[in-house]
């Protein structure tokens, strides 16, 4: 009997799992199943960060244009502020529905007496490709837009949703330069090529801010021809130059197309020629 009973013991023992086994295994499972966790969850954060970078520069690229289209060699896209004449006008998520909505500015249409077009033209934003909400980060949290700050600024807290950190819960931020979006523009009264001398008015077309064509006017000096416009929003305006005065023109040259893409933009010589 006790042989039989000795035989029995052995064959569970050498067959089974011990309490200390089974414990082992556990925590091994638990171990595998934290890093596969954790592994999981920081894929999930890369994707989101970077499609996060990806709807704030959709955004931008609404808001101001995508500098890199041109035609012919001239930029060809200036978004949301080439038709209004200013980036969105509110702060944070209503700030960026004005991509989408148009919140009350006026509608896009051509001036072809000034050569001129302005008004909302929109959506700017597809709202399909970049998830239900455009004003949330792929995080489902708020994205921040300030257009009252220079730079103008739109960004995203990254994974923690909160100001700072590194990795991949830094913040992520998308600036506008405000000298980039709004310039100046000047030029020299020609004559044949050269400098002319005389009396002249140039007038400039451009949106106001609120969609509708507004114009500027200057007189330039008298003795080099120089004349000069301060914080006009960067895009496809228009000029005409007269000769003595618009009111008393002795000879109109334009409107002339003029594509403003950059700081302190020079008029070429061509669009304000007396001579031509």
């Amino acid at each position: 009997m006790e042989t039989t009973l000795s035989s029995c013991r052995r064959s569970v023992t050498s067959s089974g799992f011990t309490l200390i086994e089974i414990l082992m295994v556990i925590i091994l499972i638990g171990i595998l199943v934290t890093l596969s966790t954790g592994t999981l969850t920081g894929t999930v954060n890369e994707a989101r960060f970077q499609q996060t970078v990806l709807k704030l520069r959709q955004i931008r690229n609404a808001m101001v244009g995508d500098p890199e289209i041109k035609e012919n060699g001239s930029r060809t896209s200036f978004g949301f502020l080439g038709d209004i004449g200013a980036v969105p006008h509110m702060d944070h998520g209503p700030g960026i529905l004005q991509l989408v909505t148009g919140g009350g500015f006026a509608p896009f249409a051509v001036d072809s007496a000034k050569r001129m077009s302005a008004g909302w033209n929109g959506p700017y934003l597809v709202t399909g490709s970049l998830g239900e909400d455009p004003t949330l980060d792929s995080w489902g949290n708020p994205i921040e837009y300030s257009h009252g700050t220079n730079p103008i600024t739109i960004q995203s807290y990254g994974a923690d949703g909160a100001a700072g950190g590194s990795g991949l819960n830094q913040d992520i931020v998308m600036s506008i330069p405000v000298e980039s979006t709004r310039v100046t523009v000047s030029g020299f009264v020609c004559n044949n090529g050269g400098p002319y001398v005389g009396p002249t008015e140039v007038y400039l077309h451009y949106p106001d801010g609120a969609g509708v064509i507004s114009t500027g006017s200057t007189v330039p000096n008298l003795a080099t021809g120089y004349f000069s416009f301060s914080n006009i929003p960067v895009g496809v305006r228009s000029i005409v130059l007269y000769g003595n005065s618009s009111a008393a023109p002795t000879k109109t040259v334009g409107p002339s197309v003029l594509t403003i893409d950059r700081p302190n933009y020079m008029v070429p010589c061509q669009f304000v020629d007396m001579g031509s």
